[in-house]
């Protein structure tokens, strides 16, 4: 049997954002617990999206939103690899930047996982990040 046109899913949705710093990784509103801070909600996103991972409140970078769960869950547990530019104050020494790449680090109670870990200088840092 074959399907109709009105019994075909509809198609999935993928947006590319660019979070701002400040905002929250959240649907929320102010009645759902936002509490006067920038949210997800507050840029009117279409209906049914949702976030592929999320970047933390004093974070900005891209930003991927789905509906599609399979989509979704591929990233996260995939195995698909991500880079993170992270400033930090000071500089790192050699043996901060080894602990980091040989994981287990706790950090807000989740131990990290094993990666690659450079110094770059602020030159490459602009370049890298725009």
């Amino acid at each position: 049997m074959a399907a109709s046109s009105s019994d075909a899913d509809p198609p999935k949705r993928y947006l590319a954002l660019w979070k701002e710093y400040l905002t929250l990784c959240s649907f929320a509103d102010a009645a759902g617990g936002a509490r006067g801070r920038s949210t997800l909600h507050h840029l009117s996103l279409p209906p049914g999206l949702h976030t592929v991972g999320r970047l933390d409140r004093d974070s900005e970078g891209l930003l991927l939103l789905t509906d599609d769960g399979a989509f979704c869950h591929a990233v996260l547990q995939g195995g698909v690899r991500k880079r993170y530019l992270a400033l930090v104050f000071g500089r790192p020494t050699d043996e901060s930047l080894a602990a980091m790449a040989a994981g287990g680090l706790n950090i807000r109670g989740r131990l990290t996982r094993p990666c690659a870990v450079r110094r770059i200088d602020a030159a490459s840092a602009a370049t890298a990040a725009g």
